[in-house]
């Protein structure tokens, strides 16, 4: 039995951590798929930036307002459910308007399928799958999925990698 068959039998029964496979695995959240070490540089932003609320083992970075070191300052995205482009500053007045009324996200899930990286920009490809209960109805899970357009863009090689906008379809 070769080494990454091990690693994905481990895997499947918990055994083995997610960061001990860097190279094959970014994270528990990301499914399995062999990236580059920039590739994993990249997904590892976009897992962070969907564990923003303090889902599933990450930080919540949205109260102490760090989320918004992960969008550039010149971002501009077309999210679900908003009516146009929003800008950084229209991003963070919509997340503290909506603080009260939104949902608890359980689980997630990225299927990375495609990326293409030029010097400092990265287009993401990913399917997504969502667990998550509402306020309203604590006991009733509501599981959506879709696929996402993600593009980052850094400074300079090394520094961190920001949204430059990102686009949903299901």
């Amino acid at each position: 039995m070769n080494l990454k068959s091990v690693a994905l039998i481990a895997l499947g029964v918990g055994l083995l951590g997610a960061r001990a496979m860097a190279a094959d695995l970014v994270d528990q959240h990301i499914a399995t798929k062999k990236v580059t070490p920039q590739e994993a540089e990249v997904w590892k932003v976009i897992d962070e930036y969907w564990g923003r609320s303090g889902c599933c083992g990450h930080a919540n970075i949205v109260d102490s307002g760090k989320y918004l070191d992960y969008v550039s300052d010149d971002a501009l995205v077309w999210a679900p459910n908003t009516a146009g482009v929003e800008s950084k500053s229209a991003s963070k007045m919509w997340t503290k308007a909506m603080e009260g009324f939104g949902g608890t996200r359980v689980q997630y899930e990225l299927y990375p399928q495609s990326m293409v990286i030029h010097d400092n920009v990265a287009i993401a490809f990913y399917r997504m799958r969502v667990l998550s209960v509402s306020k309203e109805t604590p006991n009733k899970q509501n599981v959506s999925q879709g696929r996402y357009v993600d593009v980052l863009v850094r400074d300079r090689p090394g520094a961190m990698w920001k949204y430059l906008t990102y686009t949903r379809g299901d």
